[in-house]
């Protein structure tokens, strides 16, 4: 926001908002943005992704409202406040430039024009929503404790399905990428609801198809004194009449005593609110028949993989789908958009085509074979040895893995290649259903450190068990044929830890789970994968993160997946993207590095980009361009240029031709020409965006020799006068005459 718009915002808007009825935030961020790949730190300023203001009404989150400058149109702001809306699952979007007001109805495209802000209560009484709920009212004004703080889309979760229910309905869906707070949602909606007493007797009924589930949820509901938690077994079913959230396995309430199973010793009201978590697969058919008994209920169903909560749950032999009990989900936060968003660990795809592996052999025991057995003792031992090579030649063999093996006696196979060939028996262990020990063996891999074990070998035990934030690569020696299962296996590497500068993870595939990535649904081959010995079928898949991927083969054909889940021949991608961006700097060269140069109108220009799947990044992987700056692979491909500068050569162009004017400042020259010599290294590394970022000038390049900002800025000639020259250097950076 401009200085101008600032001021407007101060001047008018939150009075007429505050008239209007609503309670406001200002300058909310809705997420960090995607995680720098490369960058000096992990989070760019410049790819926050903020709302001007968020608009409540007795606490629920309404609408955004995007603020333009009072000599714009309002309407130019409604395209950008209705892409935040979308991210935050909101209906309604406002744009205002202090006059005017638009409304946009995200759900029906209705745009109207107003003259002061809608009100709440009508946009209330659009969505059909009761405005006399007393009963709901503490419940949405209850409080967010701040042992954890809920980030805006959990917030949003929390409020769907109150609404849902505050509307009559009894059952509600919600869908959540792993790793992205399922569990802080449950919490806050169980403590807001607890609190409001709109739940019949108090008593919760949580159910989940995995023990260690429990204890976790035990442990976080005792972090709030003011919520009773209690793990239900058999001989607590006949008096689970306490006020509690009771916490059970849906394996204990279905076992049964004299043909009887245990839940049935419960009466029908005995809970009012209903909670089955991870609900994909075999654990929403075992426990149906639960939520059939206990039918009155308020019931929630947390699943975390969209397409198999649409989808038949064949694999279970279930009659009735999540989607059928349940309905269409009340809130959906997939996987892409929380990469997109900064909040999961982007991924690389690492496709190892079998053929070529075995073919590096000298002794291959398949060179006549189209198939091979993944239990075989010579598969293990060739695939170990060439995931411990790539790791080697990237001097990443410190790294933390797990590798997915297709049965334990694979999975110890596996621990006795890796400790030979790292020289250290400690380094693998094998943790899978048939240890004893597993527990502990999970608490000392989760651990984050450098000391053994790097790599844990299982076969799925880890897919259920707690995160392990460091983890930087995932194998896949087994088969897989389940996508719910694929999706539990690739989020073990999704966490991301800033911690340990984890920012994204590597997939090493070796037995064709990427196909599951790209169709959404299981293999068709059996379980000994057949794969083609033709070499040139051989194809590299790289994910390049907010939802992006590049596939490309031998012969150099590729394709771009995009994140809705589209597949575009490269070369069409390509002219699709130099159409974008010729209509976004109106077809004129100049005015696309103006709006580069210029820190906001830059910040823009990529929010544009990014809704018209204009990544630069792919285009960057597309075309071979290493080291060139952002703005000009979109200037290659929008002006359809045959040359275009690396960042290098802009550095060197001008200091050659744009920094004499340096020369003569007198007794701070030579201070000058030292600081942005260190700076413009350091963009020739990492970007513009970087030079943006306050952090950098604390950073050792900077502080070894200048000292703390301030006392660098001070010796500058002042903190104004640097932030001037940055602007006069960026401008001369990007001068058209390098173009």
């Amino acid at each position: 926001m401009t200085r101008n718009e600032h001021l407007l915002r101060n001047s008018n808007i939150e009075d007429a908002l505050t008239t209007a009825g609503w309670a406001w935030q200002a300058k909310v961020q809705i997420a960090p943005g995607q995680i720098s790949i490369s960058g000096s730190t992990a989070y760019d300023d410049m790819r926050a992704i903020t709302v001007d203001y968020l608009l409540r009404f007795q606490g629920i989150p309404l609408a955004v409202v995007n603020v333009k400058n009072k000599v714009k149109s309002a309407a130019d702001g409604i395209q950008q406040a209705s892409r935040y809306a979308s991210r935050l699952s909101l209906r309604y979007s406002v744009a205002t430039n202090g006059i005017d007001w638009v409304l946009k109805d995200n759900e029906t495209g209705g745009l109207e024009i107003l003259t002061s802000p809608p009100e709440p209560e009508t946009l209330l009484r659009r969505m059909e929503f009761p405005l006399n709920q007393e009963r709901w009212d503490q419940v949405f004004q209850a409080d967010y404790p701040l042992v954890r703080q809920m980030r805006p889309y959990q917030e949003i979760a929390v409020n769907k399905v109150l609404q849902h229910f505050a509307l009559g309905h009894r059952r509600a869906g919600i869908i959540m990428a792993t790793g992205t707070g399922k569990t802080q949602v449950i919490l806050h909606l169980v403590r807001k609801m607890l609190i409001g007493k709109v739940i019949s007797s108090n008593r919760v009924l949580f159910i989940t198809d995995r023990a260690a589930r429990l204890e976790e949820l035990r442990f976080i509901f005792e972090q709030f004194p003011d919520i009773n938690s209690v793990v239900l077994n058999r001989e607590m079913m006949i008096s689970a009449d306490e006020e509690a959230v009771h916490l059970a396995t849906v394996q204990m309430l279905v076992n049964q005593y004299e043909g009887r199973e245990y839940f049935r010793d419960l009466p029908p009201d005995t809970f009012g609110l209903i909670i089955i978590d991870d609900s994909t697969g075999p654990g929403f058919s075992r426990g149906l028949p639960v939520l059939k008994h206990f039918a009155n209920a308020m019931q929630l169903g947390v699943s975390s993989f969209s397409g198999s909560y649409m989808r038949s749950l064949a694999e279970s032999g279930a009659s009735t789908t999540q989607a059928e009990w349940f309905g269409n989900p009340v809130f959906i936060y997939g996987g892409m958009q929380a990469i997109d968003e900064g909040f999961l660990a982007p991924y690389r795809m690492v496709i190892r085509h079998l053929d070529t592996v075995y073919g590096r052999s000298s002794n291959n025991p398949f060179t006549n074979q189209q198939s091979y057995n993944v239990r075989s003792p010579d598969y293990i031992r060739i695939i170990a040895d060439d995931f411990w090579t790539l790791l080697s030649q990237e001097g990443r063999t410190k790294e933390k893995t797990i590798i997915f093996c297709a049965d334990s006696t694979q999975a110890e196979f596996m621990v006795r290649e890796l400790g030979h060939l790292s020289g250290d028996p400690g380094y693998a262990v094998r943790i899978t259903g048939y240890d004893e020990n597993r527990n502990q063996l999970v608490q000392k891999f989760i651990v984050a450190d450098s000391h053994s074990p790097r790599a844990a070998v299982t076969v799925d035990f880890l897919t259920s068990g707690p995160p392990v934030p460091d983890v930087r690569n995932l194998v896949f020696m087994r088969p897989v044929h389940s996508e719910t299962l694929y999706q539990k296996m690739k989020a073990c590497g999704a966490h991301l830890s800033i911690a340990s500068d984890k920012r994204f993870y590597t997939i090493y595939d070796y037995t064709g789970v990427h196909r599951l990535d790209e169709r959404g649904t299981a293999l068709e081959s059996g379980e000994n994968w057949t794969l083609q010995t033709d070499e040139r079928h051989f194809r590299s898949f790289l994910s390049v993160g907010a939802g992006f991927s590049v596939e490309t083969d031998l012969d150099g054909k590729g394709h771009v997946h995009l994140p809705d889940g589209q597949k575009l021949p490269s070369d069409i991608y390509v002219n699709d993207c130099r159409r974008g961006i010729l209509s976004l700097c109106q077809n004129n060269k100049g005015t696309l590095y103006a709006q580069w140069v210029n820190r906001v109108q830059r910040q823009y220009l990529r929010e544009n980009l990014r809704f018209n799947n204009i990544s630069a990044e792919v285009l960057r992987v597309i075309l071979n361009l290493p080291d060139i700056d952002d703005v000009d692979i979109y200037a290659k491909v929008g002006f359809q240029l045959d040359w275009v500068p690396n960042r290098v050569e802009r550095v060197e162009s001008l200091w050659d031709k744009g920094m004499s004017w340096l020369e003569n400042e007198g007794s701070t020259a030579s201070i000058k020409l030292q600081v942005w010599q260190t700076a413009l290294d350091h963009y020739c590394l990492f970007g513009i965006d970087d030079l943006e970022n306050a952090q950098i000038y604390m950073t050792p390049p900077f502080t070894q020799q200048f000292g703390s900002f301030p006392e660098m800025a001070r010796r500058y000639g002042g903190a104004a006068r640097l932030r001037e020259d940055f602007e006069k250097i960026k401008e001369l950076l990007y001068t058209s005459e390098l173009h």
